[in-house]
């Protein structure tokens, strides 16, 4: 989802890739939302399977995670570390029970019998299938392996597989989470209540219990607060789960998209969105332009003007290109006068985004991108060290293909085909370090073959051309227009 909202086929993402967020940030800085959620991320211990019937242990696991590391260089989204189960909201209290404390962990573990993690039993960490779960599976399991001397087994199952392992009560920990179904702590609590549907971790408590339903019969709004933060320190104090964050949202909006305001529990009303197209669909921070070029007619036209422009003081910094209207035509930076690395973004005059490419080392590397002004892809094709490189392909605004072929050091390299807009084929030749070379052969627009030339290591051989009545001629103005 998140390559098509760079493509401009989405005015909204759900989330927005750990791996995207910083590239995000630097070039879609006013588009990249991060929000509270009212969620928290934890770890379930299955309190029935050894070693994790003694809650020291679990406690033990729970105070080996160094939460604001696993924050910074796991999931890049600003996330708070969780002292606790309920996330703070309103005038509830949250839990301070819970952080990152190895030296405590170790006494606790050597406490209940496994000093260094030895004698530890076998332990599987259960999580879901995605690239992501695996990340914070193994941050986790090198947290507990530097900290308790632990060693312990990732076991990645697709959704389905992974719920009906956890209801079966199959694991020794397992990566869980729970998002407010609304803005209430017990929608955190309830839920850890004897033969609950979504507890999965075998453990219960009368007291607890007791006390949420002491909660459920007090009237007054801040004495009930105080009754259910008893109750999570009940909880937590017994440590059937291991709290690591609480949420946040990333993810990007569009600036078309109008009405769409930050919301604890994400619910926006869509009666109330609408879809505005933008005087300006910018995608940069007006504090990080330090250089508008107007009224050139392409990307390739504003680097060469920057360049030579500041030959005696090379120019660093953002540059934006614009239309007559204010609208952006590109946006780039600039480094000592060149390209800077990373991605350079066209736009036509209508907000629709025309081309990308990107650059290492002030020359062109990687996939080159274009379209035409209704969105149809238009130039598909990679650069390398600056020159066109392996297989390229282009479209007719119907989206027809335009043509292909294979690139090599900026040369044509092997066969190279071409299309008219109706689909009938126009060209077929076969290059050989960037000449012709072989058989090349024409049609008209009707499938009538128009010509054939043979060519060796780029010099013409042979000759032959045919009107569109199939008509043999001379020359190929003649079987043109003849």
């Amino acid at each position: 989802e998140n390559r098509m909202y760079f493509d401009g086929e989405m005015h909204i993402t759900y989330t927005l890739a750990p791996e995207l967020i910083e590239y995000a940030r630097e070039r879609y800085p006013y588009q990249v939302r991060n929000e509270p959620y009212l969620g928290t991320y934890f770890i379930r211990a299955n309190v029935n399977r050894e070693p994790f019937t003694d809650p020291r242990v679990r406690m033990a696991f729970s105070k080996a995670i160094d939460q604001q590391s696993m924050i910074t260089n796991v999931l890049k989204g600003g996330q708070k570390p969780a002292g606790g189960l309920v996330p703070p909201f309103g005038d509830y209290r949250p839990a301070k029970t819970i952080g990152f404390d190895p030296e405590g962990a170790r006494k606790l573990l050597t406490e209940a019998g496994y000093p260094g993690g030895e004698g530890m039993p076998e332990i599987e960490f259960l999580t879901t299938d995605k690239e992501t779960s695996k990340l914070n599976a193994e941050a986790l399991q090198a947290m507990w392996k530097d900290n308790l001397g632990v060693s312990i087994k990732i076991k990645q199952m697709e959704w389905t597989s992974y719920l009906a392992t956890m209801l079966e009560k199959d694991y020794g920990l397992a990566a869980g989470g729970w998002i407010g179904d609304y803005a209430d702590p017990l929608t955190f609590l309830d839920m850890w209540m004897k033969d609950g549907g979504n507890n999965r971790t075998g453990w219960h408590n009368e007291e607890f219990e007791s006390l949420l339903k002491k909660a459920g019969n007090t009237g007054d709004p801040q004495a009930r607060y105080r009754v259910l933060e008893e109750a999570e320190a009940l909880f937590l104090s017994e440590s059937p789960i291991l709290p690591l964050y609480w949420y946040t949202r990333n993810y990007l909006v569009h600036p078309d998209v109008k009405g769409w305001d930050p919301l604890i529990l994400d619910n926006h009303p869509y009666k109330f969105l609408r879809l505005e197209r933008s005087p300006n669909l910018s995608l940069q921070n007006p504090d990080r332009i330090v250089k508008e070029v107007v009224d050139v007619d392409s990307l390739e036209e504003r680097d060469t003007l920057i360049y030579q422009s500041n030959e005696s003081e090379p120019f660093s910094g953002w540059v934006k290109l614009m239309y007559d209207s204010g609208q952006v035509k590109g946006l780039s930076k600039f480094k000592d006068g060149k390209p800077a690395d990373g991605l350079h973004t066209q736009w036509y005059e209508n907000g629709q985004k025309s081309g990308e490419r990107t650059y290492k080392d002030g020359k062109m590397e990687g996939l080159w991108t274009t379209w035409h002004e209704n969105g149809q892809m238009k130039e598909e094709g990679t650069y390398k060290d600056g020159e066109k490189d392996g297989f390229w392909k282009e479209w007719h605004e119907n989206g027809q293909k335009d043509s292909e072929g294979n690139f090599k050091d900026g040369k044509g390299h092997g066969p190279y085909r071409s299309w008219y807009e109706n689909g009938q084929k126009q060209a077929e030749r076969t290059y050989k370090d960037g000449k012709k070379d072989g058989l090349t052969m024409f049609w008209h627009e009707n499938g009538q073959k128009k010509g054939e030339l043979t060519h060796k290591d780029g010099e013409l051989v042979s000759k032959k051309f045919w009107t569109i009545t199939g008509e043999e001629v001379e020359t190929v103005v003649e079987a043109i227009f003849k």
